[in-house]
């Protein structure tokens, strides 16, 4: 009996000091990786306090991969032929900043600190067709992709195995029998293949498919929380696709019932030189997951030289936990302290952190016209609740926010003085700047981004504007929990 207890005695001790060990270094870590003193000092509360909770909640969520350099992806292993191509994205896109000075001069800010983060090159006469929702999106990747000649590179976060996607497997499956190269990489959290056929019949017409990460026991709770939520889709080198729109029946509005389930999403098609951005991201993921060394080849970056596309000057940028700085963030930041006039936001999901919190405000008390246009409901109402408790500091500094009232809106865009326009994969919320894999377009055209205020001024006229003085008088209950849904949006 005695030899029992201290058995039992020496197990916790054990677990107590293994225990005590974890807290320590996770406290450790957490002082060096975090450059916010009210989330550090948040963390170390929750630590000390709550110490299994704190560890548990410190390894599934917290763990900065940007400094850990946990995601390293490239497409070019050689620095010096890296360092080659880094010159050459540098001297085309000064070139194109020189050509149209005048246009882009207000934003040479904005477009250094993309060429400085990620080298992202500045390309012109490209052509952007803006996609409205399901009805004109999947039609339009169809037809491309019945099109494709050489390769098709596909990447979303959430597939399902519905009808939707059973339209498009069978194009690609038509594709691969034409000796098409299909490569097609699928988040695991986002997206769960009930059915593994549907993916084994692709297999077995030679493409190829992997999802983003590896998981297994001893790697679920470090990757659960980092989820690849680009949507891309690249034909040929030449034409691409990215936005908010996803694979699934979901997103299809029945025009018999247009009240009963109205998805509102926003898509880009795209072709010429910007199309290059996305072969970059989408080749340095797959290198990743696939494990394989696919390099700056013509057959990936292929484009007609003969045929002039558009007049559409476009720059992208992506981020996440493979990135050394939040670029979309800081994309966003910039372009809002250059507005003069106005700032047009939609976004599904609002939860800012207090840098971007501050440059709204900022802009409101400086003049400019900021609305922003979110869901009246969403499908998480604890996110809707943190999202509202920042609400009333807007609205006090001038922010006009729209509560979007026709159903779902999933559109994430920006447009700055109607000159410049951007669309992205990214909510306005902590997660998508620090914990997601993202990306985002920025346009420089006036004709784009006019188009993009007309569509935004269409979903304010399915919105209710919220009311100031009424909005102050909510019940405390409200208030209360707003508040305390706000203590969780760094991992929301």
């Amino acid at each position: 009996m005695f030899w029992y207890i201290n058995d039992v005695s020496i197990v916790t001790i054990v677990l107590i000091g293994i225990l005590t060990i974890l807290v320590i270094n996770a406290a450790m870590r957490v002082l060096y990786d975090s450059n916010n003193s009210t989330q550090t000092l948040w963390y170390l509360l929750l630590l000390f306090a709550f110490p299994l909770i704190g560890v548990i909640f410190y390894y599934t969520l917290w763990v900065n991969h940007r400094k850990r350099l946990m995601y390293t992806k490239k497409i070019v292993q050689a620095n010096s032929t890296q360092k080659e191509i880094e010159l050459q994205i540098l001297e085309k896109s000064n070139k194109v900043f020189e050509e149209n000075e005048n246009q882009l001069f207000s934003y040479k800010k904005t477009i250094q600190l993309s060429l400085h983060e990620i080298h992202a090159a500045l390309t012109n006469n490209n052509n952007v067709t803006i996609l409205e929702n399901w009805e004109e999106t999947f039609p339009s990747i169809k037809e491309a992709l019945l099109k494709a000649q050489f390769h098709i590179h596909i990447m979303y976060y959430t597939v399902k195995d519905d009808t939707l996607w059973k339209e498009i497997l069978w194009i690609l499956l038509i594709k691969a029998k034409e000796w098409v190269k299909i490569r097609f990489i699928y988040d695991n959290i986002g997206t769960n293949f009930k059915d593994d056929s549907i993916i084994q019949e692709l297999k077995d017409a030679g493409a190829e498919i992997h999802a983003f990460q590896k998981m297994n026991i001893f790697s679920f709770a470090t990757k659960l929380n980092f989820r690849n939520h680009r949507k891309i889709i690249i034909i040929d080198g030449s034409i691409g696709f990215t936005g908010g729109l996803n694979v699934s029946n979901d997103y299809i509005n029945n025009p018999k019932y247009p009240s009963s389930c109205y998805w509102r999403d926003l898509h880009l098609k795209i072709e010429w030189w910007a199309v290059h951005h996305l072969q970059y991201i989408f080749l340095s993921d797959w290198n990743y997951c696939a494990e394989q060394k696919l390099e700056v080849l013509d057959q990936y970056f292929k484009i007609s030289e003969e045929k002039k596309y558009g007049n559409t000057i476009i720059q992208m940028a992506q981020s996440g936990p493979d990135s050394k700085t939040p670029t979309i963030l800081h994309v966003f930041l910039s372009l809002i302290s250059s507005a003069k006039e106005s700032i047009y936001i939609t976004t599904p999901y609002f939860i800012p952190n207090q840098e971007l919190l501050t440059a709204l405000i900022i802009a409101a008390h400086s003049w400019v016209q900021v609305k922003i246009v979110v869901p009246e409901k969403s499908d998480s109402k604890f996110v809707d609740r943190a999202g509202q408790s920042y609400y009333n500091e807007l609205l006090t500094a001038g922010v006009e926010i729209y509560q979007y009232t026709k159903w779902i809106i999933h559109s994430k865009t920006m447009v700055i003085d109607q000159k410049v326009s951007l669309l992205w994969t990214a909510n306005l919320d902590i997660r998508s700047f620090d914990l997601n894999f993202e990306n985002i377009v920025t346009m420089y055209d006036e004709n784009v981004s006019q188009e993009m205020t007309d569509i935004f001024h269409k979903d304010i006229h399915d919105s209710h504007k919220i009311d100031k003085k009424d909005w102050g008088n909510q019940s405390h209950w409200h208030i209360f929990s707003q508040k305390i849904a706000r203590l969780f949006s760094a991992v929301l």
